[in-house]
């Protein structure tokens, strides 16, 4: 707690080192005191003793027994209990001491833990947008060449991804998007695999070792993926590949902006749990007691 006192008219605010110091020069003053009054009371003793009873000291044996027996009676249980005061002081100002330096040391802990988790979450920021860059630099990367159709390059791709899948689809009805969605990962594996296991990697990352607002991160994440690329998404986490991924996925509301324009079959979406497609259903079933 912070302590003010006025200095030249001044109001100074204490704390921390500067209300133990002042404390203690308070417990050193009031021991100096104890001291000054021991002397001052040993010399009226002295100064009663020779008023009374001699002009000076007396040289015999006898007398200067009687003398200290005077004054060992009259001066000794005072100047016992002004010592015992002055050590009850010392005992004090020694606890004091040691409660300070233990609340030192309680904050320069605390300090050093929240140091810690900000190195961590720093540390932790640091990798995610690594990792966020190298997943739009395997997209920018991909190049497609049709025929009779102009290059596509970069999310232009997952459009034509996409429209392969509905054909497919179209094509193969009786054998189900399963079917369909196998047959278009598999005709672009080179450039759909890279890019799969580094955006379940992310996911699994913020996941594991995320900070409390994981949630967050995969806002960051999700906001970056295209129509065509939720869709291709969305049948890769019912895939056999993507088994793992598909947790991840209704856990952070991944398909939470996906449109049912780009699900070949409405019904199809009953195959995810509703917190994939809705953030404030996935943060309460998955984040309100975390």
């Amino acid at each position: 707690m912070p302590w003010s006192r006025k200095v030249l008219g001044k109001t100074r605010t204490l704390t921390g080192d500067g209300v133990l110091k002042m404390k203690k020069n308070r417990w050193i003053f009031r021991l100096i005191l104890i001291g000054a009054f021991g002397v001052l009371l040993i010399c009226a003793i002295l100064g009663v003793y020779l008023f009374r009873f001699h002009d000076a000291l007396s040289s015999d044996h006898e007398l200067f027994a009687a003398f200290g027996d005077y004054v060992g009676g009259t001066a000794g249980p005072v100047l016992s209990f002004l010592a015992l005061i002055a050590i009850l002081i010392t005992i004090h100002v020694q606890l004091e001491e040691l409660h300070e330096s233990r609340e030192q040391l309680r904050k320069s802990a605390e300090a050093l833990e929240a140091q810690r988790a900000a190195m961590q979450d720093q540390l932790f920021d640091s990798a995610y947008f690594e990792q966020l860059r190298l997943l739009n630099d395997i997209i920018n990367a991909m190049r497609l060449f049709a025929r009779q159709s102009n290059e596509r390059a970069g999310r232009a791709c997952f459009v034509y991804f996409e429209q392969k899948l509905h054909e497919q689809y179209q094509q193969a009805r009786g054998k189900g998007y399963a079917s369909a969605y196998l047959i278009v990962y598999r005709a672009y594996e080179a450039h759909l695999g890279h890019y799969f296991r580094t955006l379940y990697n992310i996911v699994r990352f913020v996941d594991e070792k995320g900070p409390d607002k994981r949630l967050f991160y995969v806002r960051l994440l999700r906001a970056q993926l295209s129509d065509s690329e939720l869709a291709i998404i969305f049948y890769n986490g019912l895939s056999e590949d993507g088994k793992n991924f598909k947790p991840l996925i209704e856990k952070y509301a991944l398909l939470d902006n996906l449109k049912n324009s780009h699900i070949l079959y409405p019904n199809h979406r009953a195959e995810y749990n509703d917190s994939a497609f809705s953030t404030d259903i996935a943060f309460a079933g998955s984040f309100a007691t975390s």
